[in-house]
């Protein structure tokens, strides 16, 4: 089962560095919309999810066969919109960072979720920010500990958005692999002095050389020791310092 709870307890956190005085402001974001959704995903595959007519073996392969239809809907176009919602904050205003409390979910393809991610927060908000702002570079910074493999196949003929994605080198995904514009594959119980040096000095060739305008940052924290699906050994320090 999904650890939803997980999110209302995050918000929760930030709630109350807000009270405490600290410059973090946390608002509800509207949910997504077809139309945005569908700039990365096909009709049909929207459509038939939305619908609750997708197949069941579909739904099995995300992840959510036995989650209720109308739960999973409204979770996943909050999802996506959270993530429009912190792109336009950014790119309409002075800010220069936001973020959203879920999401992350980078395993979703254009014609099929998988791996608990049943749309693609990253890729839609890079498309919106490439729709709706006047850029033309986004680069989107995965560092799950597994492939951002959705991410890669959406965008692997879209020379608009370069994708990065470090992440461990065995485990999830083992089939669908895609090819990043960067990928940077870890070994088994990496800590974080070695991983650390690899991002940084990896990640500003990247930067100074793409000069994107936005960046999509894909932060998740499963490189965390002991964490259930992943091989490597950060702390909680070096996760910090990484995020920094």
């Amino acid at each position: 089962q999904f650890p939803w709870q997980r999110y209302r307890e995050a918000c929760a956190l930030l709630n109350k560095e807000t009270e405490a005085g600290k410059s973090i402001f946390v608002r509800a974001a509207p949910l997504a919309t077809t139309q945005e959704i569908e700039t990365c995903h096909s009709s049909e595959y929207v459509q038939s999810l939305l619908g609750g007519t997708l197949d069941k073996r579909k739904l099995r392969k995300i992840g959510f066969g036995e989650a209720a239809h109308d739960d999973l809907v409204a979770s996943t176009l909050g999802v996506i919109g959270a993530a429009n919602a912190a792109t336009r904050f950014v790119m309409g205003s002075d800010a220069r960072i936001a973020g959203a409390v879920a999401g992350g979910t980078h395993h979703a393809h254009r014609e099929f979720g998988a791996g608990f991610c049943v749309f693609n927060d990253c890729a839609v908000a890079a498309a919106v920010a490439l729709d709706e702002y006047d850029i033309s570079k986004v680069m989107v910074v995965d560092l799950d500990v597994h492939q951002g493999n959705g991410t890669a196949d959406i965008f692997r003929d879209d020379d608009r958005v370069f994708t990065y994605s470090m992440h461990q080198q065995k485990g999830y995904p083992m089939v669908e692999r895609a090819v990043s514009d960067l990928d940077i594959e870890l070994e088994d119980g990496m800590e974080d002095s070695m991983y650390l040096d690899i991002l940084f000095g990896s990640l500003r060739d990247i930067l100074d050389e793409q000069r994107p305008e936005l960046v999509v940052y894909q932060a998740g924290v499963d490189p965390l020791a002991g964490d259930i699906m992943g091989r490597l050994n950060l702390s909680r320090e070096g996760l910090q310092k990484r995020n920094q």
